[in-house]
């Protein structure tokens, strides 16, 4: 695959325009509050799979370099949607043609968005398959949200990978890569340097306090308690019959051969007597 970058866009002829929020240098990401907020509701309304849907404005420059200015959405209610798994079919591609001519005709479609109901935030490898076959332009961008955790996180072509932008903007609030691991409704937080990107993976690595890894041990160890009070039980209930067969024993020897061969003796000197 070609090494798709980002930066590529200061190569193209892209309208000036300042950028709608406080500017930082590098590529930035705007979305309008009414973008951000649809886009929380449509992942809310049903955590029981992933929804999709595509980022809709511009691309422009200001004297910083380039940027995306996302002020619509469109939901793909027809996706193909799956606990785990995402998936944009024909059906979804001809609704997003449709409103994009009748609605968006002077716009572009940024990249697409997409929810991991209680996953966190990274992009599986069919997340990646779709961002390289279908938005595989410089400045397209994969939103991916998580519902359930409250966490969220932008991703771009970097070098030909998807890395985690350090930051990006929802009106006058910036947003950075600490989102993608905290809830941002718990503590905002200011842009940094040196914040860790996320790559394509698989499966995301659970931190200690995740709460699916709770959920995970707590089972284990229910499971493992059942298990020993199981065997306590066993064991005790095999001593208590080993008890019983003991004292059955006993009594059956004890009366019927023991007792027995007492009175036929007694019964035997009575006769000679």
């Amino acid at each position: 695959m070609s090494r798709v970058d980002i930066r590529d866009l200061a190569q193209q002829d892209l309208p000036a325009e300042e950028f709608p929020a406080r500017s930082q240098t590098g590529f930035r990401l705007f979305l309008a509050p009414t973008v951000h907020r649809g886009i929380q509701q449509h992942a809310q309304s049903d955590t029981s799979v992933e929804i999709c849907g595509v980022l809709v404005g511009h691309w422009k420059r200001d004297a910083h370099g380039p940027y995306a200015a996302a002020y619509d959405f469109i939901r793909c209610d027809n996706a193909t949607s799956k606990f785990a798994e995402v998936t944009f079919t024909h059906e979804s591609w001809s609704h997003i043609n449709h409103e994009m001519d009748s609605k968006h005709a002077d716009a572009s479609i940024l990249g697409w968005y997409h929810s991991h109901p209680d996953f966190g935030i990274f992009l599986s490898d069919r997340d990646c398959f779709i961002q390289e076959n279908f938005f595989s332009g410089a400045g397209q961008i994969a939103y991916v949200v998580d519902p359930v955790r409250e966490l969220e996180g932008v991703f771009a072509w970097q070098n030909g990978q998807l890395k985690l932008l350090p930051h990006y903007w929802i009106g006058d609030e910036i947003r950075t890569s600490q989102a993608s691991v905290q809830s941002p409704k718990t503590e905002w937080t200011t842009f940094s340097q040196g914040q860790q990107h996320l790559e394509c993976a698989t499966d995301p690595t659970p931190s200690a306090n995740d709460r699916s890894s709770l959920s995970f041990l707590t089972l284990l160890l229910a499971w493992t308690l059942a298990l020993l009070l199981g065997y306590l039980l066993a064991s005790w209930r095999t001593s208590w019959e080993r008890q019983r067969i003991i004292e059955g024993v006993v009594a059956h020897y004890g009366i019927d051969k023991v007792a027995k061969l007492g009175l036929q003796e007694n019964l035997a000197e009575i006769q000679a007597r």
